[in-house]
């Protein structure tokens, strides 16, 4: 009987050792979460923040050898905007994204040519993909972009919501 107790006794240190072991395996992963979680955060943030002098030009057709710079000038001055060829540090196409011009909010200007074409600013994929459902969500009513940041309110008069990921769209219904 000596021996089958002794056995049992440990087994039972040894699942005492591995209860403890996962416990603290279980911690330490709950840490790492949150770590990774605030860490996607500030690169996030840093992200969009490397993007704060930037503008998104968008629904304006490509053209073969086109300056891109003269293009931006002549946008400037329908704008009433004094752009000088010297406070352009670059300029280049993008890629086109799933998303749509109509999805994504800008300044709407009809030039001489009777096509509209958007002025955004430059939001990250992950903050274009909140604003956007942010306004399938508010009906386009109630949701803007100021200093790459994107806000929503459900009326005139409630409370200003900042949405920094994708878990505060909650917050808007």
């Amino acid at each position: 009987m000596s021996l089958f107790e002794d056995r049992l006794s440990q087994a039972e240190d040894r699942m005492a050792s591995i209860e403890s072991s996962l416990t603290n395996l279980l911690e330490e992963n709950a840490t790492l979460r949150t770590r990774l979680e605030t860490l996607t955060s500030k690169f996030d943030d840093l992200d969009q923040a490397s993007r704060s002098c930037n503008v998104e030009i968008q629904n304006i057709p490509e053209k073969k050898a086109e300056n891109l710079v003269q293009l931006s000038l002549a946008i400037g001055k329908l704008l009433c905007v004094d752009l000088k060829d010297s406070n352009i540090r670059s300029v280049h196409p993008r890629a086109r994204r799933s998303l749509t011009s109509e999805q994504l909010f800008g300044v709407s200007v009809t030039p001489g040519s009777g096509s509209r074409f958007f002025i955004a600013e430059h939001l990250t994929l992950k903050n274009k993909i909140i604003s956007s459902k942010a306004r399938q969500i508010a009906k386009d009513k109630y949701v803007w972009v100021k200093n790459n940041s994107i806000f929503v309110r459900k009326t005139d008069e409630s409370k200003v919501i900042q949405l920094r990921s994708g878990n505060d769209l909650g917050k808007i219904v």
